[in-house]
């Protein structure tokens, strides 16, 4: 089992992957992370605002509900 350092919204944080799921994972991350920058600029001070947990959470079920349903009205 490896560490793996993803980067969101300027914070780090390290997590335990299975060896093999490394690139998944570190690309999962970067769609959160870009996710983050995205409501960042969208909602400026109101997203900036949010403790970082609750920040983290929206743009985890942002990228999720993408990946469910990637019409542009999802968004």
């Amino acid at each position: 089992m490896a560490d793996l350092e993803l980067v969101v919204a300027g914070r780090s944080y390290r997590v335990a992957v299975e060896d093999g799921q490394e690139e998944a994972l570190a690309e999962a991350g970067a769609m959160i992370a870009a996710e983050s920058e995205t409501l960042r600029e969208r909602f400026g001070a109101r997203f900036a605002g949010l403790p970082a947990d609750r920040a983290l959470l929206l743009a985890g079920l942002v990228t999720a509900l993408t990946a469910l349903d990637p019409a542009p009205e999802v968004r």
